[in-house]
């Protein structure tokens, strides 16, 4: 990770995101991990604000051990603004499920520079700009924030 971590943003961080992280979600728009999300057709990324997707974004675990507490940190390293993002933790357990959702992300990431539909589970239906289709994109997103339609997704599932 190229994010270094004070212990004091670690704990403000930890204070943030008290419980470890469930998994990714999807909806018809986005892949969804704690409060972020990846759009499936644009190059964006959220976390309440829409940010454009710049070139060398990526995700990245850490392991930490501060005030007792143990587990491995998730963050979302933009090459933007803003820099980095702590989504959340996992306890030491589950190292793997980390750096494997990690690995899809940054996958999707990809795809997304790459100009490629969303991965497995979803269809890609291209922005053209329209009043009513930028409508319908918005209702979407805010019922994504609400979790209508959200479904578990786990790396390796077709």
């Amino acid at each position: 990770m190229s994010v270094a971590l004070t212990d004091e943003e670690l704990r403000t961080e930890l204070y943030a995101h008290i419980r470890p992280l469930t998994g990714i979600t999807e909806n018809a728009n986005e892949w969804v991990l704690g409060t972020w999300t990846l759009s499936k057709s644009h190059t964006t990324w959220r976390t309440g604000y829409a940010h454009p997707l710049a070139a060398g974004a990526k995700w990245s675990t850490f392991t930490f051990d501060v005030d007792g507490k143990k587990g491995i940190g998730m963050v979302f390293e933009s090459a933007g603004e803003p820099p980095w993002t702590m989504v959340g933790w996992l306890p030491n357990n589950q190292a793997e499920d980390a750096k494997a959702w990690a690995a899809f992300l940054n996958g999707e990431i990809a795809k997304r520079h790459d100009g490629e539909p969303a991965g497995p589970n979803t269809t890609h239906d291209p922005h053209d700009g329209s009043a009513a289709q930028e409508h319908e994109h918005h209702r979407e997103m805010q019922r994504s924030e609400r979790g209508a339609g959200m479904k578990p997704y786990k790396p390796g599932q077709s």
